[in-house]
């Protein structure tokens, strides 16, 4: 998880610079939760740990291309529509 968590943040904050980081912080987050559920479903007294440890990494994808968005706005000052 924190492989694919570090790999994806790299990535994420290459594309928050050149697009909106909206799109980028609402995939991650679509991911993230796809990721929570993925985990939630294989989490049983007996895992498989290989499908375990692969909704894991999906979960970390999802992290890692949210939180470098989400920073990268609040330090940019980036204006938010409806402002805030």
């Amino acid at each position: 998880m924190t492989i694919v968590m570090t790999a994806v943040s790299l990535l994420a904050g290459r594309w928050a610079g050149t697009a909106a980081p909206r799109w980028s912080i609402f995939g991650g987050c679509m991911v993230f939760g796809a990721g929570l559920m993925l985990t939630a479903f294989m989490i049983s007294p007996r895992p498989d740990y290989l499908q375990l440890a692969a909704a894991l990494m999906i979960t970390g994808a999802g992290i890692g291309s949210t939180v470098v968005p989400i920073t990268w706005s609040a330090r940019a000052g980036y204006p938010w529509p409806g402002g805030c």
